[in-house]
């Protein structure tokens, strides 16, 4: 047979295949051992997209929002799937190879896509929910009294949002210049698909380019988003501040519990710390009193923030259990966005403060908090250091990825799109999956406008840059457009998203109809391919 060599511009990229890694080789493994290195890849990859996460969210506190956020923090979240994209169709052999090994790379597409704007929407309408009023959602006290109504809870988000559902669904168009071309075609033989094919595929990684640099533009220059996200970040890290130093700030810091949290004796001493007066609960002129001991540089604005997230009840006044409540959810916070590190010796939270260089000659008061404070320039050599390292990681383990999930979809049979579907999105995006999560916990409409716009925006990296990457593989291999059932997945779950999009307020009932979709987005895969023949 035939075998596909491809073309020279990707001659350099491939070269990466070939560096001599001693990677095992998958068809000489046992079933067992196959199993456990789709694990252990599946772990490294996952760690290396929440280093490229976090690295990025350090990075925006120190450089300009606009275009860390608007352009580097986008692409660089889509870096993880764009590689095992990538290294799918990088693979030499015949042509039912080079598709066998590229259906991982579709798998990865279609499921990362599918899932960021189901499971995720999904989940985070479901725990973000409140009472819905006149088809409104209310978020004053009490927030949810009506349970799990599908049609009398949801969540309401700002006015902007739905106009990233717009772009989202727009972006979709790209699938479309090179689809219409393959129904056209599929009934010529492979050769003629090919060349027929070829001008749509570099025309559709044009249009799939163009876009992205429009959609990274309009990213810079709206600044009411990134206002937004470095918002998001600079209390996150706030709230870290103040946990590490009220509860881990000298040699007899407390360990943290098997699950992350703070036991209940510790919280207590720290709560007695600012009931002065002894009375049972810390009043606001208290609260304000013992946080400007723990960090004299706090704002009003800081101190406000504070103080709405402790006084649940808003009754001017802080209870133990609401203390206890806001310190758990933000060490939970802290742990799932990456600022937390721990000590060789103990399960310890150590503070990382982001604060100005001190001027030359002057020394801190105490090697405590010398130690413990990063300067801007420290931050920045951090936060590139995790993105690189999360990037090359990325880079080195995808190709072995592709290779283990190819060989047990062989062992077992079946096409490597449905083990990549279920698979390469967990690896790549749980990152952003919990993020989504943690943040429609707080049942504020901030927070949920952010995790819809995040995820939106994730897809629509997904309709550009990743598809860009693919189009590019088949131009420059030589590879025709086999892809229709997959499309038309990506395609319907898109349009039902959108519906969704529109409105600014939305009932739990459609988030569980979007919810739906990631499996049926699988089950229109197997119908269109396995009944009506789209092979």
């Amino acid at each position: 047979q035939r075998r596909v060599h491809g073309a020279t511009p990707l001659f350099f990229v491939r070269s990466l295949k070939n560096m001599g890694l001693p990677f095992p080789e998958p068809a000489e493994q046992s079933l067992f051992a196959v199993f456990f290195l789709l694990i252990v890849y599946s772990y490294i990859l996952l760690k290396a997209s929440k280093l490229i996460s976090d690295g990025s969210e350090l990075l925006m506190l120190i450089l300009n929002p606009g275009v860390v956020g608007g352009l580097v923090l986008p692409i660089l979240g889509a870096v993880p799937d764009g590689a095992i994209i990538l290294f799918s169709g990088l693979g030499a052999g015949s042509r039912e190879e080079i598709a066998e090994q590229i259906s991982v790379g579709v798998g990865t597409l279609a499921g990362s896509t599918v899932m960021l704007i189901t499971l995720p929407l999904m989940a985070s309408t479901f725990l973000g929910r409140v009472d819905l009023v006149n088809g409104r959602a209310k978020y004053t006290k009490p927030k949810l009294t009506k349970g799990r109504s599908l049609t009398e809870t949801g969540v309401g988000v700002d006015s902007d949002v739905p106009f990233n559902g717009i772009i989202m669904i727009a972006t979709s168009i790209v699938y479309l210049i090179v689809q219409g071309p393959a129904f056209y075609n599929q009934d010529a033989d492979y050769d003629t698909q090919v060349a027929r094919e070829k001008p749509w595929a570099l025309a559709g990684f044009i249009v799939a380019v163009t876009m992205l640099v429009a959609y990274c533009v309009y990213q810079v220059r709206n600044v009411q988003a990134q206002e937004k996200r470095i918002a998001a970040v600079k209390a996150r890290a706030l709230r870290h501040k103040m946990v590490s130093r009220l509860f881990f700030s000298d040699a007899t810091s407390v360990p943290l519990l098997a699950d992350g949290s703070i036991d209940n004796k510790s919280l207590q001493r720290a709560f007695d710390r600012f009931d002065q007066n002894g009375d049972g609960s810390i009043s606001a002129s208290e609260l304000r009193h013992v946080l400007q001991t723990l960090d004299s540089n706090l704002t009003e604005d800081d101190m406000r923030a504070i103080e709405s997230e402790m006084d649940i009840d808003r009754s001017n006044a802080v209870s133990f259990n609401e203390f206890k409540t806001a310190v758990q959810r933000w060490t939970h916070d802290s742990a799932a966005h990456g600022y937390t590190r721990y000590s060789e010796n103990r399960s310890m939270l150590l503070p990382i403060d982001i604060e100005k260089a001190e001027p030359e000659g002057e020394e801190e008061d105490e090697e405590e908090e010398e130690n413990s404070t990063l300067t801007p320039a420290q931050v920045k050599f951090r936060s590139i250091g995790m993105l690189a390292l999360g990037t090359v990681i990325v880079c080195i383990f995808s190709d072995p990825m592709v290779d283990v999930i190819g060989d047990i979809a062989k062992r077992a049979n079946f096409s490597a799109f449905y083990v990549s579907f279920l698979i390469t999105p967990i690896a790549s995006n749980s990152s952003e999956v919990i993020a989504s999560i943690m943040l429609s916990k707080k049942k504020t409409q901030k927070t949920i406008s952010l995790t819809h716009s995040a995820l939106y925006g994730a897809a629509t990296m997904n309709n550009t840059f990743c598809l860009s990457i693919f189009l590019a593989l088949i131009y420059f291999r030589d590879l025709n457009w086999s892809f229709s059932a997959e499309v038309v997945s990506i395609l319907v779950a898109e349009i039902v998203v959108f519906s969704m999009s529109r409105k600014t307020n939305v009932p739990l009932w459609k988030a569980l109809v979007v919810g739906s979709m990631f499996p049926i987005s699988l089950a229109v895969v197997a119908f269109l391919e396995s009944v009506v023949g789209w092979n």
